[in-house]
């Protein structure tokens, strides 16, 4: 948010930011303004004593005093925020004009400028620049409109040049000095209200890095729950059929220390494909902290993938064109190394996958179709779930949870993009998005 001042109105440079400011001081300016005007018409009222001691004929300066005062007091109903609290800043404006020219009007019908009611114009330049709460330009207007009725009050004055000219003099300094005071009181307030945003700005940035912490937290104990669960049974094979190698080895009929053997390793190998896919997988926390997208076309990506693609699945590219997305190198490659895996592995039986490029919801996009193993949408899902939405882990059978796909939907996710799949009469089709690098990033 631009907070630069702008010298000569003391408001914000911005539209956007100095309506936030109004935003932010409208309800309590409004509720100060009601407060200080309720107390002050009724002493503004009580200077009918001076008028009754000061004045011969006191009665019209009296009636004067009396219907500004009640005139502005009935205006004071408006300051209800549902008729035109949001207008507060001319209400007062106009409740200031309206008792400062009543005192104009009386200095010019009934005193000879010995009563010093000029005084009262000092009172009011004081009262508006220091206890009400308006613009710098409103306050600057209803000042020097104070000053300007005083001189128009006292022009047609008989015999007052040396009064008029000392009480002209005082008036016009105290407006000078209640306008800069006016001036430099709006941009101290704006001061505070850049104080507010560099909070603000901290507080959304310590709420985000709150929320990161509580989301790593909820990772680890996701993985940790996993990994005691899928760790537990590969242990125990190892060492049962350890045992039983070792009874084996040790009996007069060894014939079976071969296939208990056989039995370990593959518990072996189980324990570490899980260990293995849950590193890479919160690996991606630290690619996403490191994360510097970059613009990539979609047909180097595929040619990535087809290097990666063993050689027992045969590749065919479609049309592929040149498209450019933008991502990150690290999480890319991450993100193809799974679905390479998803083919070694959990989809080993695939003979041949193609790949093409299309449009999705105006997104660019990959499509892979392969004669793999048909996956539902309910396999999919769990395939693909994040760590952190799974509650049950003892209703998973096997020594090991299937890590490719779900590292690819979370490494796609971190890169701004999304996975979906339908399953074929014959196979799988996966849509990769991206999100798209603007032209100008790709031409660089």
């Amino acid at each position: 948010m631009d907070t630069r001042l702008s010298r000569l109105k003391a408001t914000f440079a911005s539209p956007e930011t100095e309506a936030a400011y109004q935003a932010f001081i409208s309800e309590d300016d409004r509720k100060s303004n009601l407060r200080v005007l309720i107390f002050a018409l009724p002493i503004y009222a009580a200077y009918i004593v001076l008028d009754v001691f000061s004045l011969e004929q006191p009665q019209t300066a009296i009636a004067i005093r009396l219907g500004a005062f009640a005139l502005c007091y009935s205006l004071l109903v408006c300051f209800r925020p549902t008729i035109a609290g949001r207008q507060h800043e001319w209400l007062t404006l106009v409740i200031a004009l309206i008792v400062a020219h009543a005192v104009n009007i009386i200095i010019y019908r009934y005193t000879d400028l010995q009563d010093a009611y000029y005084v009262g114009l000092v009172q009011g330049c004081v009262f508006v620049c220091f206890l009400l709460r308006m613009s710098f330009l409103k306050s600057a207007a209803t000042i020097v409109s104070f000053f300007a009725g005083f001189v128009l009050a006292i022009s047609g004055k008989a015999g007052a040049g040396e009064a008029a000219s000392i009480q002209t003099v005082t008036l016009g300094s105290m407006v000078g000095v209640c306008t800069i005071g006016a001036y430099l009181l709006q941009r101290f307030r704006r001061f505070d209200f850049q104080k507010v945003l560099i909070i603000e700005e901290q507080n959304a940035q310590l709420s985000t890095l709150l929320e990161r912490a509580e989301e790593d937290n909820e990772r680890k104990i996701a993985a940790l729950n996993l990994l005691v669960h899928f760790v537990k049974t590969p242990l125990h094979q190892i060492s049962g059929f350890s045992d039983i190698l070792v009874q084996s080895a040790t009996s007069e009929n060894p014939d079976g220390a071969s296939e208990n053997a056989q039995y370990i390793k593959q518990a072996t190998s189980n324990l570490t494909k899980s260990v293995n896919g849950l590193l890479v997988y919160h690996r991606l926390d630290e690619a996403e902290a490191n994360a510097a997208p970059e613009p990539t076309r979609l047909s180097v990506i595929a040619g990535d993938f087809e290097e990666l693609l063993p050689e027992k699945i045969a590749f065919k590219k479609g049309k592929i064109g040149d498209a450019a997305v933008l991502v990150d190198p690290a999480l890319l490659r991450t993100a193809l190394a799974a679905f390479v895996e998803h083919y070694k592995e959990e989809a080993g039986d695939a003979s041949e996958v193609t790949l093409s490029a299309d449009r999705v919801d105006g997104a660019p996009a990959l499509v892979f179709r392969d004669d793999a193993r048909i996956l539902s949408a309910a396999q999919f899902e769990e395939m693909t779930k994040p760590l952190t939405e799974i509650t049950e882990y003892l209703g998973h059978t096997g020594s090991e949870m299937a890590m490719a796909l779900r590292t690819l939907a979370r490494a796609v996710s971190i890169i701004g993009g999304s996975i979906d799949h339908a399953p074929l009469a014959d196979g799988n089709r996966f849509v990769i998005t991206f999100p798209e690098a603007q032209a100008r990033k790709v031409a660089a």
